[in-house]
């Protein structure tokens, strides 16, 4: 390849907890899109994989086009405290090699760590005097003087004037806010910092440094690997998107990137084996949807391309394949494999065959589970879901996806705040939660009372993953049912995925919680001089909301305020303006706003649904803004 051609260069570390199975994805995904992706093949300080090493150099040079991937592999010293890593990233150079004078983020596990971490990197640079990298112009060093000036926690200013920050959930909003802003604008070089900077944020960034792949745990009481979720995951455009490591060669800001994994010699990887066969259906679905499968033998041959086939010659027997199959029944197993996935997509109605099974087109439930990311088994609930779904159905396909004494309490549910429970063979509510899908189901009914009584962080954590997961899934269901025709199923999918948008029931006596200024001690505060309603809350006295939450004026007129930001009440009309033989109608629907619409940035729309509740048939259906 010619070196002024365009490249794309990746460079990614492997550890023992990682299965290998986004990555191996990721480049099947993508070697039909792009033609001038070159790969180096790098080995450091890598002990023992030298037959994993060639089993994925022969994969690499068997896609097209001569992809390639730049592969590192970094330890510490055997015995070598994890405390001292921070040391070896920067005299071994390490961080100033790759980095290229680039921005570096530098993860550790605890905020502590994170601090100690641009204290001991600051230090550094300080004893470089004029020398510091970190500085590389008169005008970024006064702009960084004038931000520790501003900066209001004192050892972070003493960090920032040598291009050093750190960034964790101890920091106040005002100076995480500096920090960012310097990152972005290229001013701070280097950024310490916890998980707070893994989600969500995009940041430019070149080089990632993990400090450790352990962290402590404070219910075992000891030190854990990472969860491989949480350090290695896949794609973002056409380079990777890692949860922490993602963050490295993030478009548009970087085209590039590089991430550095510290960890203990013991964890370095033994093995690399493909999983694609545990997800295949998914994928493939994928593939079709994206009209990169478009027939049977262009599957088969996207199955030949991945690392799956590789590891099946190498090692048959971990994929249920007999040692010493020849390569032609292996071929046959592969077709027999890919065959068998496409006729479940077809039995399910998510993709078109043709009467031969060849030819291949994707349809609607099969693009909406790509457009949702779902998986296949929560897909197949959906489509198997009664044909009147009720909101509690709609709820349990929801909760598809070791318990402990709070969850059974939660479930007898003594005040009655629950509307749907767990119950048994006998009709009566279970006094004792055995299952994960029971758990989810408990957790989602505590958290949309709007008040729940979990107060665990662990299953507060789990009842936030709940309401974000369950909220996409619910908006499948709802396309689902308007694709079928569904009235039933869509009123209900409709309204549980704006229940667990807003995490509150539809009925719930804390409606109030939805308006900025309005937490539980205040809803409860209004409910009890029953203010309970948007409604009630605009006929409501001003000075008597703030007698009774406690609150100082002008609160009530920011709440009033709030209030005209809502989508505008509509009236509807239904007339009949002609009546046919055979027990036909036409009917004229009118929609009037009761009040004039407030220009808003949020871009509120409505769902306008008619159907009938006779024969569960959808007759009409538009978005209105």
């Amino acid at each position: 390849m010619n070196d002024h051609e365009d490249k794309i260069k990746t460079e990614l570390p492997f550890l023992f907890f990682f299965n290998f199975f986004p990555l191996e994805i990721l480049i099947d995904k993508n070697f039909e899109k792009v033609s001038n992706l070159r790969v180096n093949w790098n080995k450091s300080c890598v002990v023992g994989v030298n037959k994993q090493e060639a089993e994925v150099a022969f994969w690499l040079l068997a896609l097209p086009h001569g992809k390639t991937l730049l592969v590192y592999y970094l330890l510490s010293k055997q015995g070598l405290r994890v405390s001292l890593f921070i040391d070896i990233i920067w005299f071994e150079d390490i961080l100033m090699q790759h980095s290229r004078g680039k921005s570096a983020l530098i993860f550790c596990s605890i905020r502590k760590g994170a601090q100690e971490a641009a204290l001991r990197l600051s230090q550094m640079a300080m004893d470089l005097g004029h020398s510091n990298p970190l500085i590389k112009y008169k005008e970024q060093q006064e702009r960084l003087r004038e931000a520790s000036l501003a900066c209001s926690d004192k050892k972070l200013q003493s960090c920032i004037v040598y291009g050093v920050g750190y960034h964790n959930g101890g920091l106040c909003l005002k100076d995480r806010n500096l920090i960012e802003g310097l990152f972005l604008n290229g001013d701070l070089q280097i950024l310490c910092t916890t998980n707070t900077l893994a989600h969500g944020i995009n940041l430019p960034v070149h080089t990632v440094v993990i400090k450790s792949t352990q962290y402590f745990n404070k219910e075992k009481g000891l030190y854990v690997e990472y969860d491989r979720s949480m350090i290695l995951q896949v794609c973002e455009s056409t380079i990777w998107n890692l949860h922490m490591c993602g963050r490295a060669g993030r478009p548009p800001f970087e085209d590039t990137g590089m991430v550095i994994i510290m960890t203990r010699r013991e964890t370095v990887i033994c093995s690399l084996y493909s999983l694609l066969l545990s997800g295949i259906t998914k994928h493939l679905i994928a593939e079709i949807v994206q009209l990169t499968i478009f027939d049977i033998t262009r599957a088969i041959e996207w199955m030949k391309y991945s690392y799956l086939y590789v590891r099946m010659k190498k090692n048959p027997k971990n994929y249920a394949v007999k040692k010493g199959i020849p390569s032609e029944r292996l071929e046959k197993y592969m077709h027999e494999i890919c065959v068998k996935n496409i006729n479940e997509l077809s039995r399910h109605g998510m993709i078109w065959t043709d009467e031969h099974g060849f030819l291949l087109k994707p349809l609607e439930p099969g693009k909406l589970m790509t457009k949702y990311y779902l998986k296949f088994d929560t897909m197949k609930h959906i489509i198997e879901a009664p044909e009147r779904c009720s909101m509690e159905d709609a709820l349990h396909i929801i909760c598809r996806h070791n318990e402990k004494k709070l969850l059974n309490d939660i479930n007898t549910d003594k005040d009655g705040r629950l509307r749907f429970h767990i119950v048994g063979e006998n009709g009566k509510k279970k006094k004792c939660i055995q299952s994960r899908e029971e758990k989810i189901f408990v957790l989602a009914n505590d958290c949309l009372t709007g008040d729940p009584s979990v107060h665990d962080l662990s299953l507060n954590q789990d009842m936030n993953s709940i309401c974000s997961n369950g909220c996409r899934i619910a908006k499948c269901m709802k396309e689902y049912f308007l694709y079928r025709k569904n009235y039933k199923g869509t009123i209900n999918s409709t309204l549980l995925s704006k229940c667990l948008h807003e995490r509150l029931w539809d009925d719930s006596p804390y409606l109030l919680k939805q308006l900025p200024g309005i937490g539980m001690v205040t809803a409860k505060a209004l409910h009890s001089i029953g203010i309970i309603s948007f409604e009630t809350m605009a006929e409501a006295d001003q000075r008597r909301i703030e007698i009774a939450t406690g609150r100082k004026y002008p609160f009530s007129n920011h709440i009033k305020e709030s209030l005209l930001t809502l989508p505008p009440n509509v009236e509807m009309k239904v007339e009949e303006i002609e009546c046919q033989r055979q027990g036909k109608s036409k009917l004229a629907i009118t929609l009037t706003r009761l009040s004039q619409a407030i220009a808003s940035t949020k871009r509120h729309y409505s769902d306008m649904v008619v159907g009938s509740e006779a024969d569960n048939n959808i007759l009409f259906h538009e978005k209105i803004r």
